[in-house]
């Protein structure tokens, strides 16, 4: 049975439990709780033979399930999860909750990700998300509330996923679902206006956060204050420039920044080996960062 809650949109399962959509008549058994958020609950649940996620609140959410088929359609797109279908459950008191259920991605944290490979592995990385990207703004619509938390990563095979896109928003329209830490506007470099150069500066704000976990509030002069916080890590160097130009606003689509990206590892790799007087470590590191960057053309042949 459920257990009775009193908060709003805190629905709370036990494991073993069956849901039953009211429409569809597919059963759903309960295994745990995956996480809980403003607009309902998501738990990992068995249907049919398979695993998959079911989200249930007390709220309509067409909004949501209208993204994630907006995001289905998009062409050889594997950034958010498959939509199932969307029915209704009905209590045993007859109160009826909205649910959906969607792919169940059981990839691992874009930190957990990274202390396990390498942080040399941060562009891959953003690589394969910014193809991912460019794909959604291609299409005609901006990811809106991108940020570090919403991604994981699927090792077969390697894809980058994101398990939320509820901020998905038309282009030229105004995104309504943020989070400060990412959001452009909060930092007084940019507006709210869907564009790709607004998911493109959510990108850097995921990698800034990689390296800062606690997430820092807006300094004054904002620009100068994130610059000064990208220069404090060594890592970020050969990509500096890029980072800064979408911090800007430069770029118009994630492919830009991409090949951007690319041009920097490959300069940068040229200009280490080079320099023989340069410490032996710092070249390691130089040729093993642009390396990974040329893997990357690699690995999407396998895509």
């Amino acid at each position: 049975m459920m257990n009775h809650i009193a908060k709003k949109d805190s629905i709370a399962f036990s494991e073993g439990t069956v849901i039953k959509g009211k429409w569809h008549q597919t059963r759903y058994t309960i295994i745990k709780m995956l996480g809980k958020g403003m607009i309902g609950t998501v738990y990992l649940c068995r249907s049919k033979g398979k695993l998959v996620a079911l989200k249930i609140s007390e709220q309509q959410m067409a909004t949501e399930i209208n993204m994630l088929n907006k995001l289905n359609e998009v062409q050889d797109c594997h950034l958010g999860p498959l939509l199932y279908e969307a029915d209704d459950w009905v209590s045993p008191n007859q109160s009826i909750y909205p649910f959906y259920a969607m792919e169940y991605i059981p990839g691992i944290s874009f930190d957990t990700y990274l202390k396990t490979k390498g942080r040399e592995w941060l562009i891959v990385i953003l690589l394969h998300l910014l193809d991912e990207l460019h794909k959604v703004h291609e299409a005609g619509w901006v990811f809106g509330d991108l940020k570090k938390e919403h991604i994981l990563i699927q090792n077969h095979p390697f894809r980058i996923r994101c398990i939320d896109v509820g901020g998905m928003t038309r282009k030229g329209r105004s995104v309504k679902e943020y989070s400060e830490f990412y959001d452009r506007a909060y930092w007084q470099l940019g507006t709210r206006v869907a564009e790709p150069s607004y998911d493109l500066f959510a990108l850097v704000m995921i990698v800034l956060a990689i390296y800062y976990p606690r997430q820092f509030k807006r300094g004054p002069a904002p620009l100068n204050f994130l610059n000064t916080k990208m220069m404090m890590i060594k890592e970020l160097q050969i990509i500096h420039p890029v980072l800064v130009n979408a911090l800007k606003g430069k770029y118009t689509s994630a492919d830009a920044m991409k090949t951007d990206i690319l041009h920097c590892t490959v300069k940068q790799q040229m200009s280490r080996k080079a320099q023989r007087k340069a410490s032996p470590s710092y070249v390691v590191q130089s040729i093993l960062i642009g390396t990974v960057a040329s893997f990357y053309y690699v690995l999407s042949f396998f895509l």
